[in-house]
């Protein structure tokens, strides 16, 4: 579904006429439609459980010094930061964080060298833009890499650009489940105009945002057992792992 079908099918849902277009359009009633949809999938990407759909990884090679640059620079779609994905490839290490206020300023005040890196997220005084820092300053020329959710959730119909609303082209997609941005475009459009009836389409939308985010990243077995099933014989708890003993 494109930007255009998208508020067709949800003006039509609520017992408007379907607009012919939406970008450009000076009818209030489509601009906010728009403007509902766009609330909806800011509202999505930053709320709720990490969406497979705007998963990406990002990497950096560090400099010599705490401060590692800017995240918009980094990573110019960073959303938020996924925990305990950040890794130094070249020594293979994992980087601890993100450190809180409290924790970075006692390793500071101990000047406790390492040998392992963390990290922590905060506003460099020198730009005043979100920067990742680096906990004692690294080696430069070290690849690390980490997994962040970015908050461009909407495609050209190419694929070939992302952007953070619908606002291009009345042929974009979303890159999230679409059926439940129209969903929550329709509940937020009522809301604003006032109708009652808001609440029973929110309970639609909210039955079906709960089936989406438990199918689209897919979902572990869960075994009351304790037992690990047998896909994974390389984590099997009563069989080792290679390094046998030599035989006596």
């Amino acid at each position: 579904m494109s930007l255009l079908t998208i508020v067709q099918q949800g003006a039509l849902n609520l017992g408007l006429s379907a607009p012919s277009m939406v970008i450009g359009s000076t009818d209030q009633q489509t601009q906010e439609l728009q403007a509902a949809l766009n609330n909806e999938g800011k509202q999505l990407w930053r709320t709720t459980p990490i969406l497979p759909q705007l998963m990406r990884t990002g990497s950096f090679t560090t400099v010599n010094t705490q401060v590692q640059g800017a995240l918009s620079t980094l990573a110019p779609d960073y959303g938020y930061t996924t925990h305990d994905t950040v890794w130094d490839r070249n020594m293979a290490w994992p980087i601890a964080g993100p450190l809180t206020p409290q924790q970075w300023q006692l390793i500071e005040a101990r000047m406790l060298q390492g040998p392992w890196f963390r990290y922590r997220i905060k506003i460099d005084p020198a730009t005043n833009l979100n920067s990742l820092y680096l906990i004692p300053a690294p080696p430069a020329g070290e690849t690390f890499y980490f997994e962040y959710v970015s908050k461009f959730w909407v495609r050209s119909a190419d694929g070939a650009n992302i952007y953070e609303q619908f606002s291009a082209s009345d042929t974009d997609e979303g890159m999230i489940d679409e059926h439940l941005l129209q969903l929550g475009m329709e509940w937020r459009w009522l809301k604003n105009k006032g109708f009652e009836n808001w609440r029973d389409r929110y309970q639609d939308y909210l039955m079906y945002k709960g089936t989406v985010f438990a199918q689209d990243g897919g979902q572990r077995a869960f075994t009351i057992t304790g037992a690990l099933p047998p896909l994974y014989p390389e984590i099997r708890q009563d069989v080792q792992d290679g390094n046998f003993p030599a035989p006596t």
